[in-house]
């Protein structure tokens, strides 16, 4: 964990701490920004029309837990060559649909 302050040092929003790996061989800086919803897997019943089920996510501070202001993420973004979120949706006869 390290604290970071993509918005500028003294500038903005504090700074939050993230997971960082370094890749020694590269040089690539991988940085994860923790989340306050539980990885465990969710029993969702009888959902059949879109937008029946939700889940919200909230970035927090992986030091503290503290809510991470949307000003810091937006900069952690710009500062960043690539971004991606995982998904995963197991699922017994039901399609994912893309509605």
């Amino acid at each position: 964990m390290y604290p970071i302050d993509p918005d500028g040092t003294l500038v903005g929003q504090p700074p939050f701490s993230a997971y960082c790996r370094f890749d020694d061989n590269t040089g690539q800086v991988v940085t994860e920004v923790m989340h306050n919803v539980s990885e465990d897997l969710i029993n969702v019943e009888n959902c059949e029309d879109p937008g029946c089920y939700v889940k919200n996510l909230t970035y927090v501070s992986g030091s503290d837990g503290k809510v991470i202001e949307t000003s810091q993420l937006e900069a952690l973004i710009q500062l960043s060559s690539e971004c991606k979120q995982d998904l995963y949706y197991e699922c017994l006869l039901a399609p994912l649909r893309n509605e």
